[in-house]
């Protein structure tokens, strides 16, 4: 949960260069009009090319929710 706060907070606080480099380390790409938002909108377009909500959402019903069978 640290890196999520750590990058969050860099986001918001408009820390180009510390946030280009965290998504360097975790393979995020990143172009240079994206490293020009500011605040909320830089930290949401951050985190939407990291975590991607649908693929989250679909792991999260498949391993959760029980088969058919046992409803």
């Amino acid at each position: 949960m640290k890196p999520v706060i750590m990058l969050c907070k860099a986001a918001m606080n408009n820390q180009v260069e510390k946030v280009s480099k965290m998504c360097t380390d975790l393979n995020i790409p990143m172009k240079a009009d994206e490293l020009k938002l500011q605040g909320k909108h830089f930290m949401k377009n951050v985190f939407q090319k990291w975590i991607n909500a649908a693929e989250a959402l679909l792991e999260m019903i498949i391993l959760k929710l029980p088969s058919p069978v046992k409803a």
